[in-house]
């Protein structure tokens, strides 16, 4: 029982995600990071709901 336990418990738990599904997840980042970074220091947040739009449909 204790093994079993052991098993599930070491295939159910992920402590950090593969490195394969870091690079899409990271270039999702920075291509949400980029266009909302900019809109802020323009000082026109009412535009990064736009900004954020564009940059999912971009993805």
């Amino acid at each position: 029982m204790k093994r079993h336990l052991k098993e599930v418990m070491r295939r159910s738990v992920i402590v950090a995600p593969h490195r394969p599904s870091l690079i899409p997840a990271s270039k999702a980042t920075l291509s949400l990071a980029v266009p909302l970074i900019l809109v802020a220091s323009a000082g026109r947040l009412d535009w990064a709901m736009y900004a954020a739009f564009g940059a999912f449909c971009a993805v």
